[in-house]
């Protein structure tokens, strides 16, 4: 799991194949998760607003289909809210948005993360 830069890190990581889930926050789609993506098993929950000016919906959702095609379980969320909505010290910040993707959070944890 990562938030930003922490979020594009969280999807690299799920490219070495050793990730049990990956839950990136606003990670924008790096090239090379592009270029390995047939190596992302780890079931991925997308965390995004539609509001950030640094990784646009339409990248996402291109990212979601290729998962798709490929059989990876995921999930991608879009609230109408900006870059860092999660960070309740920037003004970025969307208190609604960001408790519900905490709930969707925990239930991707549980559901994936159940021994």
């Amino acid at each position: 799991m990562g938030f930003c830069m922490g979020g594009t890190l969280s999807l690299l990581g799920a490219t070495t194949g050793e990730f049990v889930v990956g839950i990136p926050f606003y990670g924008s789609i790096a090239q090379e998760v592009k270029d390995s993506l047939n190596k992302i098993k780890a079931p991925i929950l997308g965390i995004y607003g539609t509001h950030d000016h640094g990784i646009t919906v339409e990248s996402v959702r291109e990212f979601k289909a290729k998962l798709d095609e490929q059989g990876t379980p995921n999930e991608f969320h879009f609230y109408e809210a900006d870059h860092a909505f999660f960070n309740d010290t920037r003004d970025s910040y969307d208190k609604e948005a960001a408790e519900d993707a905490w709930e969707r959070l925990k239930a991707w944890l549980e559901k994936y993360l159940q021994s």
